[in-house]
């Protein structure tokens, strides 16, 4: 296969909020497991 990237999409209320909700997408990616279907069907890497 390929390469994948897996995005979560957040809305900061302004730039100062920008770096808080980008941590929580990120964990939110982690906890949903996001990536496993694209590893199990062979995309390496995955981009976070």
């Amino acid at each position: 296969m390929g390469r994948a990237m897996v995005l979560e999409l957040k809305i900061a209320g302004n730039f100062a909020e920008m770096e808080h909700k980008c941590e929580e997408a990120l964990a939110q990616i982690q906890e949903q497991d996001y990536a496993a279907p694209l590893i199990a069907d062979g995309y390496r890497p995955v981009l976070k």
